[in-house]
């Protein structure tokens, strides 16, 4: 009989860390790189600008259509304000909205960037929150480019923090 007892504890202690095991490793946080393009496929609302005394040109809620490709397929609705100088430097930030697919699966994210304008060429950080694929996720970008060119690059990684 205390053989018996002995092998059901045994066995149900195997089995609760197999599963504690199994549920720690599928929920585990995965970090996957992403890089590619984005293009300005169009201005849904200008916004308004004006320029200071200082010669500082100031754009305000300048609404953008953007097309990414690469890892990330699909379009985003971009917010963005920025200050530039005569000499091409500035700051920028703003909002993002996206929808799309992200290693091919469906994704939602929305989310803020921030960066610098150095003569011309501008580099924002983002970082975004939604889901892939049915999945919490987290992107963080830099994307670079010519402000006003319409092309930029982007950079960066999707994290999924409770795994995939």
């Amino acid at each position: 009989m205390l053989y018996r007892k002995t092998n059901i504890l045994v066995s149900m202690t195997l089995t609760a860390a197999v599963l504690l095991v199994t549920g720690t490793a599928s929920g585990a946080a995965i970090e996957m790189p992403v890089a590619g393009g984005q293009t300005t496929a169009g201005v849904l609302d200008p916004g308004r600008s004006w320029v200071d005394d200082e010669g500082i040109l100031h754009v305000r809620g300048l609404i953008l259509v953007v097309s990414f490709t690469g890892d990330i397929e699909g379009s985003a609705i971009q917010g963005l304000n920025y200050n530039i100088d005569p000499f091409g430097n500035g700051d920028l930030h703003g909002t993002a909205v996206f929808v799309g697919t992200v290693f091919g699966d469906e994704a939602a994210l929305e989310g803020r960037f921030a960066g610098d304008i150095s003569g011309g060429v501008f580099s924002a950080d983002s970082i975004g929150h939604g889901t892939i694929g049915g999945a919490q996720a987290q992107s963080r970008l830099t994307t670079t480019g010519v402000l006003g060119s319409g092309v930029a690059t982007y950079a960066g990684s999707i994290l999924f923090p409770r795994g995939r």
